[in-house]
């Protein structure tokens, strides 16, 4: 079984191998525009489910604030995650933490996780 382990450096991952829709949504009006629609469209997936009687896991969306929540109350220096899975958690603290390690156990995900990682075997 081959490990992945993902270091997101905030500086690192904006110049090197950045998907070009994060970067377009992250240096352009438009792209904040796209922003504040995605994250309507979370908050309006998050709302439902409040009101489902929190039925199922938890929206991406609540899971993202929780955690930056704690980031911004507790303020490290270091994040470590495990199971990156797609990397949004990684990608929506980015902006708070100066160095971000993420550890994937399962192949797959490992191979599969954006771009905007920089992996690391």
């Amino acid at each position: 079984m081959r490990t992945g382990i993902f270091q997101a450096n905030k500086r690192r991952a904006k110049i090197m191998r950045e998907p070009i829709k994060q970067f377009l949504e992250r240096t352009t009006p438009l792209g904040s525009l796209a922003r504040w629609n995605r994250e309507r469209q979370l908050k309006k997936k998050y709302r439902q489910w409040e009101k489902a009687g929190y039925a199922g896991p938890m929206p991406n969306w609540g899971k993202q604030q929780t955690v930056i929540e704690y980031v911004k109350r507790f303020s490290p220096d270091i994040f470590i995650e495990t199971g990156t899975y797609k990397g949004k958690i990684v990608y929506a603290i980015m902006p708070y933490i100066k160095e971000i390690y993420s550890i994937e156990l399962d192949e797959k995900h490992a191979t599969n996780s954006p771009a905007l990682l920089t992996s690391k075997h």
